[in-house]
């Protein structure tokens, strides 16, 4: 795992721009680097600086702290991830993954385990015991676009619109598919107004009505669907209140107001608000709709569930990765727990890069171009780990490199 971030960097250039941010330095450039890459893989791994340091020489657990602290803040971070993420992308070659793939993304949560202590520490009744949660947005091809940390008891749904709207990637999310919190009515209405097809998977689809259309239609109009029909929507509070809806929307969007606020406003103001029951109206028709093409539509159905599958595999990668201390967060920093996630973010999505770059490789030799068809080419995912030696004593030669032909 060190050789693919080492890999990663020198051809990215993440700890370069890691120097760049920092007006001046006693270390030099070459040393740095070196205790920059260390420090990122003690971060992404949950190990101790102390045993990542044994067999470095010129190197202790104190440089490296020095250096964490000196160079690495979650501002830091999330730049040189959008810069992976961006490089990713470019390197993708379109035979093989596709023209469309980066527009298609899934979120869903996963819980680390910590102390009880840790400020952010909450039990979770679903996981059970104490934690945080790490929320990832992921498309098709495992490419991690976001990753935020949140307390078990907040909305999924605000994690899931600051995700695509603040990922600060060139990805370009159009389809967007979740676990059952993706139900929410309010989530539809302000994923529509930006510009997003929300796209659940619908748990207790029985229980949910599709609302009617217009007021006049008659029962006639819905003699096989009577037992699932619901009043009709009011377009008309729609109509009245849709410049204040697209106001809000707007300011999600710039950055002017934080997706936490707005929600906690519609969640928690009294339900008279004619705003908030305005979304509501709105959600349900956006939702009436997606409901009818989930029911008729096999594809899509299977389609969602691709998706989604994708990020249970980066779940499982997180597991792989993130092994030191049992994979418990200790720290009961807040932006010390951020930068854990944010460093496990920057290892995978590493892993992901450099095995996209060796399957071109394979795949763009003559006897395999012309042999995949479409159906094993949606099979095929970047994000696996067997060829990855997880243990061991950790050496670091910047001389040494992957043989990796250019795309």
């Amino acid at each position: 795992m060190l050789d693919i971030l080492k890999e990663t960097d020198l051809r990215v250039g993440l700890t370069t721009e890691l120097i760049n941010m920092v007006d001046k330095t006693s270390i030099p450039n070459d040393l740095l680097r070196q205790r920059l890459l260390l420090c990122i893989f003690a971060i992404a791994t949950n190990t101790e600086f102390k045993k990542i340091s044994i067999g470095i020489d010129g190197t202790d657990a104190a440089d490296l702290s020095y250096v964490r602290k000196r160079f690495l803040t979650p501002e830091a971070m999330r730049y040189i991830i959008a810069k992976l993420i961006n490089g990713t992308l470019s390197i993708r070659d379109k035979e093989i993954w596709g023209d469309e793939l980066n527009c298609s993304f899934a979120s869903d949560s996963t819980k680390f385990a910590s102390l009880e202590q840790n400020l952010m520490s909450e039990y979770h009744i679903r996981y059970k015991g104490s934690g945080i949660l790490a929320y990832w947005h992921v498309d098709r091809k495992a490419l991690c676009i976001s990753s935020q940390i949140m307390r078990c008891s907040t909305s999924e749904i605000g994690a899931m619109l600051s995700g695509i709207i603040n990922h600060a990637s060139n990805a370009k999310v159009k389809n967007h598919s979740t676990d059952t919190h993706g139900q929410s009515l309010i989530a539809f209405a302000f994923a529509h107004l930006l510009g997003i097809n929300l796209r659940p998977r619908i748990k207790g689809l029985g229980r949910i009505k599709l609302n009617k259309v217009d007021s006049n239609m008659s029962q006639a109009d819905y003699i096989n669907l009577q037992d699932v029909m619901d009043r009709p929507i009011n377009w008309s509070l729609i109509s009245d209140y849709y410049d204040e809806m697209v106001k809000h929307a707007a300011a999600l969007f710039l950055g002017t107001a934080e997706v936490e606020v707005i929600l906690k406003r519609f969640i928690t103001e009294n339900s008279k608000n004619p705003l908030y029951q305005a979304l509501l109206e709105l959600g349900r028709a956006i939702r009436t709709t997606y409901l009818c093409d989930y029911l008729s539509s096999k594809e899509l159905r299977i389609d969602v569930e691709e998706v989604l599958n994708v990020i249970e595999n980066w779940n499982s990668g997180n597991n792989f990765i993130f092994f030191g201390k049992r994979g418990i967060i200790s720290s009961n920093d807040d932006i010390e727990q951020e930068l854990s996630i944010l460093g496990l973010h920057l290892q995978q999505s590493s892993l992901t890069y450099i095995n996209t770059l060796m399957m071109q490789q394979i795949l763009k030799k003559e006897e395999w171009l012309h042999r995949l068809t479409i159906e094993d080419k949606r099979a095929i995912t970047p994000l696996f780990y067997n060829h990855i030696n997880q243990y061991g004593l950790y050496k670091l030669d910047m001389n040494e490199r992957l043989v990796i032909e250019e795309s």
